[in-house]
């Protein structure tokens, strides 16, 4: 079956031919005779004999050669930029690029480093860091500084304004104010009208226990905290003390107030039931009521070290938190209250279950009174061993 060959197909033949190729290789390639072939080179040989066509001839050749060029600049274009996206870091390539965007303009410039115009743009020319204000303040803030200091501290916000006026500086009264009080928050002065015993007090909320969560005995570290249970009446608030050593609810109150009063009940009752014990350490939040004048000066007559969890750091009395977990999730949240005496009985049976029957994994699956009870019985085991063999035996 014969094929039709358009003009364009035969000059691409002839170009071909004129660039070395056979008849007899055209023929193989194209399946062509030679007949056909010849005319046709025949025909464009006398097209080209005229001089404007040998001209333009040679502009093909040039578009040929150029096209070959552009594609091996865009291949080259395409290597240099792949390097330079990968062995630069995002930082080096912003820097190179406000260098070369004046020579190449931005839409060059931001494709060869890889980087967005929007994101460029962004990064050059955006606010600066500092407000006029924030400048402005930064100049005030030493003059202001240096009036309060030569006047021993002394001079009030106002009359600081008046000098500063005076030097041609307008201020408002309340930016020297704002600028007095930062200073003082840096260099932590406290009010005159605090007594130093109460600044003392103040700075002494320290974390003694500093999660150490196993003490080797019952009796040497108590934890405690408040949460808030709800009934169809309105609410309750629950103190708990634990020992850390077995995990044993000491005492638990609730009260409709949420005091200092709650805490002191529930810490005597656990401490009169321990028998008073000596070198005890209470740890807690840094809530009103565990820091309240009254509760701090009652462990102070019993002897008992005050601790403290850091402000907003829950994992400092980790184990109160997962006890309230417990209780909530295995109880609480299982029922409807209708009235405060169903949710204080459902309360005092979990403590009793928790107590005597809910295994630990940290006390390797024991209740707290088998811990204790096993406590107890290794003492009296070592006392026995001390009797049978004294000192002056061994």
């Amino acid at each position: 079956m014969s094929k039709f060959y358009d003009d364009a197909q035969k000059w691409q033949l002839y170009v071909r031919h004129r660039r070395g190729r056979t008849l007899t290789q055209l023929q193989d390639e194209t399946g062509i005779t030679d007949k056909p072939l010849r005319a046709w080179f025949r025909a464009f040989d006398a097209q080209l004999s005229c001089p404007d066509n040998q001209d333009l001839l040679r502009l093909q050749e040039e578009l040929r050669a150029l096209r070959e060029q552009h594609r091996q600049t865009i291949a080259e274009l395409e290597a240099v930029r792949t390097i330079v996206q990968q062995a630069l870091p995002e930082f080096t390539r912003f820097q190179a690029a406000c260098r070369w965007i004046p020579v190449y303009g931005p839409n060059l410039t931001c494709r060869l480093f890889g980087i967005r115009k929007s994101n460029f743009y962004y990064r050059t020319q955006r606010r600066p860091a500092k407000t006029q204000n924030q400048q402005r303040d930064e100049v005030l803030r030493p003059l202001v500084e240096k009036i309060y200091l030569r006047s021993g501290k002394r001079i009030s916000s106002e009359a600081i304004r008046q000098k500063l006026l005076d030097q041609g500086i307008s201020i408002s009264k309340r930016k020297v104010l704002s600028f007095l009080q930062e200073w003082k928050a840096d260099k932590g002065t406290t009010s005159a009208r605090m007594s130093a015993a109460a600044a003392q007090r103040r700075f002494c909320h320290l974390n003694l226990l500093d999660r150490q969560f196993n003490p080797e005995a019952p009796n040497k570290a108590w934890v405690s905290d408040i949460t808030e249970l709800h009934y169809a009446g309105g609410k309750l608030y629950l103190c708990v003390v634990l020992d850390l050593f077995s995990r044993k609810v000491l005492a638990a109150r609730a009260s409709c107030q949420n005091d200092t009063a709650l805490v002191a009940r529930t810490f005597e009752t656990a401490f009169l039931r321990r028998g008073r014990p000596r070198g005890l350490l209470f740890h807690s939040d840094q809530g009103r009521q565990y820091t309240s004048d009254y509760f701090r000066e009652l462990l102070e007559e019993f002897s008992v070290r005050q601790s403290f969890s850091t402000p907003g750091v829950p994992y400092d009395n980790a184990v109160m938190e997962s006890f309230f977990a417990s209780l909530k999730k295995e109880e609480y949240h299982r029922y409807c209250y209708k009235s405060i005496g169903a949710l204080l009985d459902s309360v005092q049976q979990y403590l009793l279950f928790y107590n005597r029957q809910r295994p630990h994994s940290r006390l390797g699956y024991r209740t707290p009174e088998e811990m204790e009870q096993l406590y107890k019985t290794k003492q009296a085991a070592s006392t026995l061993t001390d009797r049978l063999l004294p000192a002056d035996n061994l």
